[in-house]
Order: C-alpha cells, then sequence, then structure tokens
C-alpha cells in the first residue's frame, strides 16, 4: 500500500495519523512499545494493556503465567519475557511490580 493510501484511511480514522509508511511499518507514536526482540527477530510489545508477541496477545497476569509456566519449553527465553514483562509494569505503576 503506497503512502497516499494510508492518508486516505487516516482521513477516515483506519490508522493513526502519524503512522509512517515505507518498506515496512513504523510504529512511532502509536502506543506500541517495543519491550524485548528475541533471539529469532520475535518482539515482545506492549499496546495498551496487553502483551503482544507474534500471535500471543495476553494481559500481564497472562503474560506471565504463559511465560512464567514450568512447561515454557524454553526457559531462557520465557524467563527474559517475564523479566521484561515485570519491568514495564513495574515502570508504568510507578516502581510497584508483579
Amino acid at each position: 500500500m503506497n503512502k497516499s493510501n494510508w492518508k486516505i484511511l487516516a482521513r477516515f480514522g483506519a490508522t493513526p495519523d502519524n503512522l509512517s509508511v515505507g518498506r515496512s511499518l513504523y510504529l512511532r507514536g502509536t502506543g506500541v512499545t517495543e519491550l524485548l526482540k528475541d533471539d529469532r527477530g520475535y518482539r515482545l510489545d506492549r499496546a495498551g494493556g496487553r502483551y503482544i508477541a507474534w500471535r500471543r496477545n495476553f494481559s500481564a497476569s497472562e503474560a506471565l503465567g504463559h511465560w512464567g509456566a514450568g512447561s515454557y519449553p524454553d526457559r531462557e527465553r520465557g524467563d527474559a519475557f517475564v523479566a521484561a514483562v515485570r519491568k514495564e509494569e513495574a515502570r508504568r505503576n510507578g516502581g510497584a511490580s508483579q
């Protein structure tokens, strides 16, 4: 989709006004915060109160339960995601962590 098409969509509220489009999609100014990028290139983002990584879309407690579960197949990766969620929750809650 070219830039003029995005401008048309933005006019109708389908995209944020400050969305940049080039060879890839840039999320500056959209309220999406990148928290972590793992060795596969998957990002852990926070958008509003949700934690999103690839197909996963969790609340903080769901994210901690999923990536913190003893059965999670890659403990090192799970621990990194848990640490990122806890750090972000602490930041958002003025230093208090889950």
